[in-house]
Order: C-alpha cells, then structure tokens, then sequence
C-alpha cells in the first residue's frame, strides 16, 4: 500500500468508526513497536518469533519528558510456557522478556520519517507479569537518543499522559494501532496506522479490570496502542488514558477493544523512566 493511495478526503474523523485508515497518513509521536517474541512448538521447544504492537511517546505536564513510549505490558514479556503441558495455560511463574525491541515513530508503509530508537530500560507491571493480572497491561520504554543526540519527544512530538483520570460512559474517545492480523483492507496490514473512534464504555462483565473501551475491530498489533481522549482530530493531539489490552464482545456482534487504565503503578514507571540512562 503506497503514501498516497489511502488518502479519504471525505473522511469525518470526529464521528464515531469502528475501523479506518488514519486518512491524512501517520501521526508523528505514535509508531509501530517490533520485537522478538517467544513461543513453544508442540514438543515445549522454545522459539523466537518476530511480531509488533503500537507504542506512543507520551509526555505528562506535571513531570515533562521527551524519550518515553508508553504500550501494553503483554508487548514486552512474554509468557511462553503451559502450566502442567496445557495449551492455553500460560505458565505465569516463567515469564520471559520480549528481545530487539525498537521503535518507529510515525511509522508508514515500511518508511522510517523520524529514523527508528531502540530502547535503554524496559518497565512492566509485576502484577501482569506474574499472574496476568490485565488491569495493570501497562509498560513504559525509556528510549536511546537519536544519533545526533536528540530525544525522540524532540524529533516527533509528544501527546498528554494522565494517571487515574476520571472516566464517564459516553466519553468520547479515539484508539490507534498498527494491526497487522489480516492483509484484506489498508489499515489491516500494520503498515498504516488505524484508529478507531467512538463513545466509551466500561467492562462492567470484569468491572475489577478498570478497563473501558470502544466499539472497534481493530486486532493483534494494535497492542499497546493509545486511548486518547479531548483528542483534536485536525492535530492530531490530545491526551493518553489507557493502552490497547484486549477484546471483548460488543453491540450488534461488533467487538469492543479495552484499554488498560493508567493508574498508581503506571505513574510510577513513567517516573522510573525518567531517570538517567543506565
């Protein structure tokens, strides 16, 4: 899919959608995350395997920064093993963390707009980590700078990051991913970014999960992806809530995606980011 082809002039992004092409191409401070995964074949056998989520460089105005990513713990810990050689029982005590990790901001059709980072420290959730706990789906990336020294905030922008903001039913809020399950319409393929946009609810079948989410047939590879929400759709700017977590089942047979909500422990990551390179 080439720059160019996707374009939607008729496009009314401040309307609710379940699915689309970002029509005016990407969004300079949201990119395509790839690593190296780890699975098992039938015989326990463990391999690495090359996937991506989506990752936003977010920056809170109490506690300024300009080289962290913030995206769904499930992207950097993997949990490959089954618990007693069950199939579809992770084995949550042997967690094995995601390798190659990097970064494209703006990310486009196999292009690189603002050049690609990789990643100095990586900060997940223990509660997710070792038990799956998918309320606390969040993990924080500190970035390396740019070969001419600059941060990525500099080079690509930043949107808004708030902990423990207050959510009501109906809120308005737009979701953005690289999917990259299924190769039928643009925005399918991981090389252009989707979004997905429309009023917000909670998942009141887990209300202990916190999560809220939006009618949304985005998939594998929007991991990690933002919830924004008092998003301007003409900048292209607002403020991060929650990251890409999981499915769930929505009205008239249309999936909802959730979010992981930023809370207490996703704060204190983002602190922990902050502090100087190791």
């Amino acid at each position: 899919m080439k720059d160019g082809a996707d374009k939607l002039p008729g496009q009314d992004r401040t309307k609710p959608d379940d699915g689309a092409v970002w029509g005016d191409g990407p969004v300079k401070s949201i990119g395509r995350l790839f690593m190296t995964t780890f699975m098992t074949d039938p015989w326990g056998n463990k391999l690495s395997v090359a996937r991506s989520c989506t990752g936003t460089v977010v920056s809170d105005p109490n506690s300024p920064s300009e080289k962290t990513v913030v995206t769904a713990n499930h992207c950097v810990v993997s949990h490959p093993y089954n618990k007693d050689g069950q199939s579809g029982r992770p084995d949550w005590s042997r967690p094995e963390w995601n390798t190659n990790l990097y970064f494209v901001p703006g990310y486009r059709d196999g292009a690189k707009p603002q050049g690609g980072f990789t990643v100095n420290t990586t900060l997940a959730t223990r509660s997710y980590t070792d038990s799956g706990n998918s309320a606390e789906d969040v993990a924080m990336l500190s970035l390396n700078p740019a070969g001419d020294g600059r941060q990525i905030g500099q080079i690509a922008g930043t949107q808004k990051i708030a902990f423990d903001a207050p959510r009501t039913d109906g809120q308005f809020t737009y979701a953005f991913g690289y999917t990259s399950d299924y190769s039928g319409a643009p925005w399918l393929t991981g090389q252009l970014l989707g979004y997905c946009a429309g009023p917000a609810s909670k998942n009141t079948d887990q209300p202990e999960l916190n999560h809220w989410g939006i009618t949304c047939t985005m998939g594998k590879g929007s991991s990690g992806g933002p919830h924004l929400v008092g998003f301007d759709a003409a900048t292209a700017t607002g403020t991060v809530v929650g990251v890409n977590s999981e499915g769930r089942g929505g009205d008239a047979g249309v999936p909802a995606l959730d979010a992981a909500s930023l809370g207490t422990t996703g704060k204190q990551m983002y602190e922990q980011a902050q502090q100087p390179a190791q």
